[in-house]
Order: structure tokens, then sequence, then C-alpha cells
């Protein structure tokens, strides 16, 4: 199975976004070169600024519902010195409308992501939102758009027999059966009811049994064919999912369903079929306004990015496991790439050129580079590691100010979450790890231990957070200093080459 992921989730950093439309040949922007970023219906003040830190040439603009927040969040965004986050008010047709009177209050965009989290955008918001992103998206910008797309997984299924019965005679019928049962051995296996009624419609060669039994139960609609619908003439291109693994179809479908998939690559409603196949009720599309540059060079595609370990090396799997497929990461280029990846991250170019790359071809690092990042184990990343090769690890600094947050704070989670240049948006860091570097930076190493006691022993009150954090039920002075010597030995040298500390 993939590693647990130490990146933030749903990530729509812009390198991701990036890496993401580069798999469909979109040529994406060069490292360091300015950008702006609109991140609508902003849910997460604090991350955007974790995101605006962790990429200094951006310019981020963030749209919270009520002038209240906007204001905090632009006061805490001073105070933690980070100076290319803005904050605007109100909702995405309120946006628009300030726009039409005033279009110089934002300028052209590099990215709009609009990530509404648990709401879910109106008809007239969306249309709000394809609206603006029309007016200030450069061509070849990218929108990302999360959004649900059915209310369960029988509206799936309704949907495509409303779309496809119709038009069909008794022989496309049958075969059309046949293919729903393959599409979705998942959700016929749970919902026997409905795997009843289809495999009697097959039996007696009656396929209209089944689609009168999906018509019963009320008209359907797919959310991504609306959107699709509507994107479309106003000159956008689709560009897959952020969710790297569903662009590939040996990792998000069952095996029956993939000979039918790749039958209707270029059927309209191939993204709705898809759904299907994975039960995917909520997507995360990212599509290119058009006209947009794309090219076939490699080089220009992916080798711009640095990558680097989604978690760290002692939770690296062995070996990965997706639709009776496995994928032995013990044998090159997979361990190559993963071993030096635990020095630092590195671009492809500089796999090549080490020792542990010196017998691979080019065609066989990126394959395997975009197979480790679609499955978890590694992710594309913004820079690599600027340090003068001095690491102080008896008083190590932050490298950003903003994370200097974590000098005063409370740790009650299992992970915080730190900005990143190197990454390009935040990385989460264990509790373990943090407590750690917070005794380290407010004392110095020899006198962390003393500053590392009182905050395990006030988290041993919260015996569930004390599991992942510590081996024992109250701190002892041994388990104390054991875990100090533990963290600056095996974690610190991962953090510098984040970024996270000043080298």
């Amino acid at each position: 199975m993939p590693a647990t992921k130490t990146f933030t989730t749903s990530d729509l950093s812009p390198v991701w976004l990036s890496y993401s439309a580069a798999l469909r040949g979109v040529k994406p922007r060069l490292p360091g070169t300015d950008f702006t970023y609109l991140q609508l219906a902003c849910g997460d003040a604090i991350g955007l600024m974790c995101l605006a830190a962790s990429n200094p040439e951006g310019i981020f603009y963030g749209v919270l519902p009520e002038a209240v927040e906007a204001t905090k969040a632009q006061n805490l965004a001073a105070a933690r010195q980070v100076k290319n986050v803005i904050f605007l008010t109100g909702t995405i047709t309120q946006l628009l409308t300030q726009l039409a009177a005033r279009a110089d209050m934002l300028p052209l965009l590099d990215y709009v992501v609009c990530d509404p989290a648990a709401e879910v955008l109106s008809a007239a918001e969306q249309t709000a939102l394809f609206a603006l992103t029309q007016q200030r998206l450069k061509p070849s910008g990218i929108l990302a758009y999360h959004y649900r797309a059915y209310s369960n997984a029988d509206e799936i299924l309704r949907f495509l027999v409303s779309e496809f019965a119709p038009a069909m005679n008794v022989t496309q019928a049958k075969e059309f059966l046949e293919e729903l049962k393959n599409l979705a051995p998942g959700y016929f296996k749970d919902h026997p009811i409905a795997l009843a009624a289809l495999d009697r419609a097959i039996s007696k060669g009656v396929p209209d049994e089944f689609f009168s039994t999906c018509e019963a139960a009320g008209k359907a609609s797919s959310g991504t064919y609306n959107v699709m619908a509507d994107l479309l003439p106003r000159s956008f291109a689709f560009a897959g999912d952020a969710d790297v693994s569903a662009n590939y179809m040996e990792l998000s479908v069952a095996t029956s369903a993939q000979p039918i998939l790749e039958n209707c690559r270029q059927h309209l409603l191939y993204e709705p079929i898809k759904d299907f196949a994975m039960q995917r009720l909520e997507r995360t599309d990212i599509w290119c306004r058009l006209p947009v540059t794309q090219t076939a060079n490699v080089v220009e595609l992916f080798g711009g990015f640095t990558y680097g370990l989604a978690a760290p090396s002692d939770q690296m799997p062995v070996e990965i496991k997706t639709h009776g497929k496995s994928i032995d990461l013990s044998q090159a280029p997979f361990a190559n790439l993963i071993e030096l990846m635990k020095i630092m991250p590195v671009g492809i170019g500089d796999f090549l050129s080490h020792p542990f790359g010196k017998d691979v071809a080019q065609n066989d690092a990126l394959l395997a580079v975009q197979i480790l990042v679609a499955t978890g184990v590694i992710r594309p990343m913004r820079g690599g590691y600027e340090g003068e090769g001095r690491v102080e690890l008896s008083n190590p600094q932050w490298n950003l100010y903003f994370n200097n947050f974590l000098d005063d704070a409370l740790i009650t989670t299992a992970k915080v979450v730190l900005a990143s240049p190197v990454v390009g948006s935040g990385i989460a860091m264990s509790a373990r790890d943090a407590l750690v570097i917070q005794a380290i930076h407010r004392v110095g190493l020899a006198n962390s231990a003393g500053s590392l006691m009182p905050e395990l022993q006030r988290l041993a009150k919260d015996p569930q957070l004390a599991a992942q954090i510590m081996d024992v039920t109250e701190p002892t002075e041994e388990m104390v200093n054991t875990m100090i010597h533990d963290v600056v030995n095996h974690s610190m040298v991962r953090w510098y080459a984040y970024g996270l500390l000043a080298a």
C-alpha cells in the first residue's frame, strides 16, 4: 500500500497542479517564476498563508465570506511576516460583480482554486465561478474545482441508463448490461438488490426490465457532465484529476472495467462512465484556459520539478498492490530513486547523473517517478535543498519566519503543519518531532530535556495522543533523552532537506 503521506492532503498547491496538468502535456510554469493564485471559498486562511510562505515568488489571494474574517486573517499574515497573501471579502457572485465595476482589484491569474469543502455551490454560484475564471485566468492557466458530482452511487447508474438506454437496440442493450456489471463490481457487491435485478434481466434477455427499475427511482443528473457542458464552451480544456492516481486506469478501477473504459476514451460521457467504475461521488477537476501551450518534450514537462519522499523513509512500503497487480519497490529503478530521495529531494536529471541512476534510461526513470507519484510514495516539489552544508543540530533555526509560531505553540494534535519552500506547500511534522525541535529551539540541545519533560507530562493526560508520541504512560528522564537522541539522529536531516530548518 502507499506510504502514509506527511504532506497536506487535498493538495491544490501550484506545483502539484502544474505537475498534474503536465501529465496531459501542458507545459508547466518554470520553477521560481512569478505567478498569481486565487483561492475562492477559502475555508482555511492559515493554510493559504502556509502556501504563500512556501512559494515566495507567488502572489496569493483568498476570498473569505466576512470582512471581519478577512481583516483577522490579514493581520495574522502580517504577524507571521507573510507579505505575499491578500484576503478579499465576499461570495463568488459578489466578487464577480465587484470585478465588473473595478477590474484592477484582481490581476490576471495563473491559478484559480475553488474547494468549498463541506459546502456545495449552487447552480448560480458555479456559473459565477466559471464566468470569473473565464475573465481572469491567463491562457494555459489552471482552474482546480472540487465538487460533489452525485448525491449517491445510485445516481451515477441511473444517469448512465438514462443517457444510453433510449438510443440502443436490443442487442446493444444486452451488451450494455454486461458492461455495467463489469464496470463497477464494487457497486453491485454493495447493492445486492440491484445486482439481482441486473442478473435477472441478463438471464431473461430483457434489458428493459432493469432500465425501467432505474427509471422508476427518478431523474438523475451528473455534476461531472454539467461542469463539462458549462466549461467547454468557455474555451477550457479538461486536464485530468488533481488526485493523480485517478488519472491512471490501472490504479483507479477494477481490472474488469479497464478494457471497457479503454474502448470509450473518446466518448463524451467517458468521465461519468469512469465515475461509475470508480464509485466516485466527489471530484477535483483540473481545467486549462485555452489556448494552452503544450509540448511532447518530457524534459520540459517533468524536468523542472524535484521529487521527494511523501513519508519518512522508515515508513516506505516495499510493495504496492492494486487491482490484482503489484509493484515491487525493492527492484530498480524504484529502489534507487527512493534511496537517493532518503537524502534529499532530487530532479530526474540529478538522479540520472548520480551513481544510483547511471544505468537507468531516461524514459525508465520518468516512468518510475510517475508511478511513485501516482501511488503516493513520492511527490513533485518546488525546489531542492539550498543550504551551505552547515547543519547546526544543537541550535536549529527556522528557515521561514512563518514557522516561528511553533516555538510558543501548545501542541495538542498528532501532526503540525509547517511551510516548506522546497515542497512548495505545507508539510506535516509529527508531534514527536515538533516537540523535540521546539524544545531545542527554545533552550538549545544541551538543556532540551528539561524543556521537553513538562510538555510530555502535559500530553500524558491525553492517553490517545500520548500513545502516538511515547511508548510509556508517564515520561521518564531516560525516555526523554532517548526521544531527543532519536529525533536528532533520524529526523533532523529530513527537516533540513525540506527547508524547514536553516542551514
